[in-house]
């Protein structure tokens, strides 16, 4: 157990101010593809591309294919084999 001494002093606010210069601006898709967010601790929500399976974009984003019937049942999906181009899929964050 910690104790806090009392304040002897005032405290102030710190306040900062900064000049910043952006030097380059990328695309959101090559943003995305470079920073390779595909860890699964992190929330990902991916839209169906023609040809996407679910246990494929499973593996894509777990590393492995063994989640896709939950993912299926978090996005309330009755046959997982009939995904539809444009189609929301939500890929919750793997419990530890």
């Amino acid at each position: 157990m910690s104790i806090t001494p009392p304040l002897t002093e005032a405290v102030f606010p710190l306040h900062a101010e900064l000049d910043i210069n952006l030097i380059a601006d990328e695309e959101v898709e090559k943003r995305q593809a470079k920073e390779n967010k595909s860890s699964p601790d992190l929330t990902h929500v991916r839209l169906v591309k023609s040809g996407d399976t679910l246990p494929l974009m499973s593996k894509e984003i777990y590393g492995t294919s063994v989640h896709y019937l939950r993912v299926a049942q978090v996005n309330g999906l009755d046959d997982f084999r009939n995904l539809v181009p444009g189609q929301e899929i939500f890929f919750p964050p793997l419990e530890t």
